[in-house]
């Protein structure tokens, strides 16, 4: 849904996936114009946030394995580490256990 209705704004003021946006800017007030448009987008369309779960003004942000910093996006070291030290399935069993968890 959250999908659907910020899909006009989707890579160029925010990404999303599923019920989860993160709005980039690389000034305060590029952020604050592109937060009024994303909370008009959604008060359009009479959704509401959970403000438990949401941040303001993060310098860093860890979504869907990426990094997004001020430098940019990049992989989740953390995650790139966890790949590099996945161990390779040697037995039929192993690689059974993998497609089914």
């Amino acid at each position: 849904m959250l999908n659907s209705v910020l899909s006009g704004l989707n890579s160029t003021r925010c990404f999303v996936y599923l019920d989860s946006s993160v709005i980039y800017a690389r000034s305060l007030a590029d952020h604050n114009t592109k937060l009024r448009e994303v909370l008009d987008m959604l008060r359009t369309y009479r959704l509401k946030l959970q403000p438990d779960k949401c941040e303001f003004l993060r310098k860093t942000v860890n979504y869907l394995g990426h990094q997004i910093t001020e430098a940019g996006v990049r992989p989740d070291l953390q995650k790139v580490m966890a790949i590099e030290q996945f161990s390779t399935p040697t037995t039929a069993k192993l690689l059974k256990m993998l497609w089914h968890d």
